[in-house]
C-alpha cells in the first residue's frame, strides 16, 4: 500500500490543526480532527481494494472495527457490500486508532516545548499550546528533522539541534529568537523577542 495508515492519520491531523488555527492544542481543535479523520477513513477505504484492506488491517483492527459497524446483516448474494462496509470499518477503526496516537506525540511534543521555552526565557514566557504555531513545514524555513536525543550543540551557537529541537537565537536588540519541533509530520513552533 503507498500510503500507510499512520500517514493518512498525520495528515489528517495536521490538516485539521490548520485549518483550526489553534496551534497545538488538540483539545480546541478536536471536533476538527475527529472529522478530518473520519474523512480520511473514507478516503482509505475508497482509494483501497476491499480485500486488501481486510487483509492488512483485520488483525489489529477487528475488534475496534465492531464499534463502527451499523450492525446490519447481510444476506449470502450481499457478500460484495458486506465487505466494502467491513473494510470501511477496519479503515475507520485502524485511522482513529492511529490519529489518537498522533494527538498523543503533538501533545508530547507541545509540552516539551513549552517547557523548552520556559527554561530558555528563565521564564518570561510560558506559552500554553494553543499559542504554539503548527505548520507541515517549518516556519523560518532553516529547521531540519532529526533523531531526539541524537546530539546537543553548544549554548552559543546560532542555529543548533537541541534535544530534538531546533533553535534559532537572535543576538539582535531587535531580533527575535524561535524554538521549533519536528512532530507527526509537522512543526510546532514558537517565536518571541527576547526581553531588553
Amino acid at each position: 500500500m503507498t500510503k500507510d495508515i499512520r500517514e493518512y492519520a498525520a495528515d489528517a491531523t495536521v490538516e485539521a490543526l490548520e485549518y483550526a488555527d489553534c496551534g497545538a492544542d488538540t483539545d480546541r481543535a478536536k471536533d476538527a480532527i475527529y472529522e478530518a479523520l473520519n474523512s480520511a477513513a473514507d478516503s482509505y477505504a475508497l482509494g483501497h481494494n476491499n480485500l486488501d484492506t481486510i487483509q492488512h488491517l483485520e488483525s489489529d483492527y477487528w475488534r475496534s472495527a465492531e464499534e463502527y459497524s451499523d450492525e446490519k446483516q447481510y444476506k449470502a448474494s450481499e457478500y460484495s457490500q458486506a465487505m466494502e462496509t467491513y473494510a470501511a470499518d477496519l479503515a475507520r477503526a485502524a485511522i482513529m486508532a492511529e490519529g489518537y496516537a498522533v494527538q498523543e506525540e503533538i501533545e508530547k511534543a507541545a509540552d516539551e516545548l513549552i517547557d523548552a521555552i520556559t527554561t530558555v526565557t528563565n521564564g518570561d514566557h510560558a506559552p500554553d499550546a494553543s499559542e504554539l504555531k503548527f505548520n507541515r513545514q517549518c516556519p523560518h524555513g532553516w529547521a531540519f528533522s532529526i533523531p531526539r536525543k541524537a546530539f546537543s550543540c553548544s549554548a552559543d551557537s546560532h542555529d543548533k539541534e537541541e534535544n530534538g529541537l531546533s533553535f534559532w537565537v537572535s543576538r539582535q536588540l531587535d531580533g527575535c529568537n524561535s524554538i521549533a519541533a519536528n512532530t507527526a509530520g509537522g512543526w510546532i513552533s514558537y517565536t518571541w523577542t527576547p526581553a531588553q
